[in-house]
């Protein structure tokens, strides 16, 4: 059955993802893919293209991502003009379910890239699409993502602070409702600290930033911590304050390190289950043809 087929893979996939096993991601997105190619399923198809340019993304390879994810949008188009659902199936016995085209999150994720690659016009054009899809069908989730990028075109194109701080603002407050992860909470009071420091609001700026690093030493979120740190650094730097800006650079250097030593760990689990699906899967040809010779 390729539906169940498509759906391991795509599990697989999903694990190597939180693995930040990019190289193996791709792999099994591009097996996705084809097999959506093989039923002619336009919804796995958007899918698997969007997949592929996530994968893409991780790895900064942003015009291929762009690819991959103005592909993925140009199939939902021509489908959510028939109808915002699409009709799905789970498997090739099962009863098909209806599920609404993501046109939200399409267009937010051509967006993030055209920024990525200095295109704030596009990128706009297509956050106004993201905005109004996520509004209309009350996707919150997508809408707060969506006015963060949008904080960062308003930069990008006018320097206009104060239009990205309300974003930024209204972001937060509706992350309430999107049920976020503290990772996008926090990420939003990082970019506010960004723009107070890019202000030259130093006080406002370290006030963010401080309640930065208790959210995500709470979370144990190296990933943003690191982050931070640079920031503190860069900012203590700017003002002459190398004192304090040595101490950040030490506490950057030492997350930074940490961090590594996290994704080689998950790189060395990802090996080992590699080793017992391969081990399994041996076994199992070993099984096949035993019954078959019995």
């Amino acid at each position: 059955d390729l539906y169940l087929e498509h759906t391991r893979l795509a599990t697989i996939a999903s694990i190597h993802n939180s693995m930040s096993n990019y190289d193996e991601l791709l792999v099994y997105n591009d097996s996705c893919l084809q097999i959506a190619q093989l039923l002619k399923d336009s919804f796995l198809l958007i899918h698997s293209c969007n997949a592929l340019g996530v994968g893409q993304a991780y790895q900064e390879k942003f015009q291929a991502a762009l690819k991959w994810f103005k592909q993925s949008q140009q199939l939902a188009e021509v489908l959510f003009a028939r109808s915002p659902y699409y009709e799905m199936k789970r498997s090739a016995d099962q009863a098909p379910f209806f599920q609404r085209i993501p046109m939200g999150t399409l267009c937010r994720d051509v967006a993030a890239t055209y920024i990525e690659l200095n295109a704030p016009d596009s990128a706009e054009k297509n956050l106004d699409k993201a905005l109004a899809f996520s509004y209309q069908y009350k996707e919150y989730y997508n809408v707060v993502p969506a006015l963060v990028l949008w904080s960062e075109v308003a930069l990008a194109k006018e320097k206009d602070y104060e239009q990205a701080l309300d974003s930024l603002e209204k972001a937060y407050r509706l992350s309430e409702q999107a049920s976020l992860t503290a990772y996008n909470k926090n990420l939003i009071l990082q970019r506010k600290g960004q723009i107070y420091a890019a202000m030259g609001q130093v006080d406002s700026a370290l006030l963010y930033y401080e309640r930065t690093i208790d959210f995500s030493k709470k979370e144990e979120n190296l990933k943003l911590l690191v982050g931070v740190y640079q920031l503190l650094q860069d900012l203590y730097y700017e003002q002459g304050d190398y004192a304090n800006a040595y101490t950040y650079q030490k506490k950057y250097q030492e997350a930074q390190k940490r961090l590594k030593d996290e994704t080689y760990e998950k790189k060395l689990a990802a090996l080992e289950v590699k080793h017992e699906l391969g081990t399994l899967r041996d076994n199992n040809e070993m099984l096949a043809v035993n019954n078959r010779l019995q």
